[in-house]
């Protein structure tokens, strides 16, 4: 736990070296995000235990229902312009829009739910713990740009995390 608190720790100061400013909003999001998350993953481990003839698919697609229906209760409050955002959007940038969402959100969580129903609920939760590593990691060959220092540290310190939690 200590390494990965070190992990975080050197991901935002890395970002306070830049910006001279600790990004607790954004941790304050994060943590609220990953409670609620693991919240929605213990309900639905044990949806698939009360129900196994549930697919990861069908789950996944519940998941769907169920955001539509609170995005559409909510969106009045919101003022979300989402026609208007993705009119402005080019035809590449559309593009990207919707190979991210199938790829980065739908594909993703059919397989972690499936994850969830057929693995050991700790097990599948650590080794989701690799997520902000490899998106890191793919931010920088997308970009083009050899990771920080900070970077390199905050992966160290995750590698010992895992190694600790593996061995």
């Amino acid at each position: 736990i200590l390494f990965f608190v070190l992990c975080l720790f050197l991901f935002s100061y890395e970002r306070f070296k830049d910006s001279g400013r600790w990004e607790l909003q954004g941790l304050l999001f994060a943590f609220c995000g990953v409670f609620l998350d693991a919240i929605g993953v213990l309900l639905t481990k044990y949806g698939f235990e009360n129900h196994p003839e549930v697919t990861g698919t069908q789950a996944n697609y519940l998941r769907i229902l169920a955001s539509l229906a609170t995005f559409l209760v909510m969106a009045p409050f919101l003022k979300v312009q989402l026609l208007k955002g993705w009119q402005r959007l080019i035809l590449k940038e559309k593009s990207l829009v919707i190979v991210a969402s199938l790829s980065g959100t739908f594909l993703s969580l059919v397989f972690y739910m499936q994850a969830i129903k057929l693995g050991k609920l700790a097990t599948v939760t650590a080794i989701i713990l690799t997520d902000p590593m490899i998106a890191t990691l793919l931010e920088c060959i997308w970009l083009r740009r050899p990771p920080s220092r900070w970077l390199v540290w905050a992966m160290v310190s995750f590698g010992c995390a895992m190694f600790c939690l593996f061995y």
